[in-house]
């Protein structure tokens, strides 16, 4: 059972990363634009090694990336967000993380949360001038229309560090950083910017 559920986890990240919006993306983004109210739920960890302390670290990072470069959008206290969503889940367990996620949202009267998967989150063996194995950060991001619950946007990050030589395109990335090996966390710093870029970028292509 727990294969099969992890399988339609595959399946269902592999068809998200290649879309940013669901639905036409025209009304998408005007559904996304009319939002001025949010919440950002830590992410669910969508496999049993990973830690829910990690799932929260990204959506914290990306709740401070978030509120910081969008400053028209009202973005409920990261802390407040957490306390009432595992509140809703504690007392009711027959909820989906989704489900749990469109009740928080109602709870707390925002026009639409912000909640995520933690898919990967693999810490490198080894220093910063060399590894064994680099670090490793997946996860996914989706906004979720309150009163419906339908996806307005979503995407997915996913980073597994290269040495140069194997991936020339990412030269940029590595004189960023300075030709070291990155730790997981500074890989989903980076991450969640991106992310915050795509979302910005969407919002952006709706004007």
């Amino acid at each position: 059972m727990r294969f099969f559920i992890f399988s339609l986890t595959c399946v269902f990240l592999i068809l998200i990363s290649c879309t940013s919006y669901v639905g036409k993306p025209e009304d998408s983004r005007k559904k996304a634009l009319e939002i001025k109210r949010v919440l950002v739920l830590p992410f669910n960890p969508a496999k049993e090694n990973l830690s829910e302390e990690k799932g929260i670290f990204v959506a914290s990072l990306f709740h401070n990336e978030l509120t910081l470069r969008r400053e028209s959008l009202y973005v409920l206290p990261f802390g407040v967000s957490s306390e009432e969503f595992f509140k809703v889940r504690r007392e009711n367990p027959e909820l989906s993380y989704r489900e749990a996620a469109i009740v928080t949202g109602k709870n707390l009267g925002v026009q639409g949360v912000f909640a995520g998967a933690l898919v990967e989150y693999r810490e490198r063996v080894g220093g910063e001038l060399g590894v064994e194995s680099p670090a490793s950060v997946a996860f996914s991001v989706e906004l979720i229309e309150t009163p419906k619950g339908e996806t307005l946007w979503q995407t997915y990050f996913a980073e597994t560090q290269r040495p140069l030589l194997e991936n020339i395109a990412e030269l940029g990335k590595f004189i960023r950083r300075r030709g070291k090996w990155i730790s997981a966390d500074q890989l989903a710093r980076e991450g969640v910017r991106e992310v915050v870029d795509e979302f910005l970028k969407f919002l952006e292509s709706g004007k």
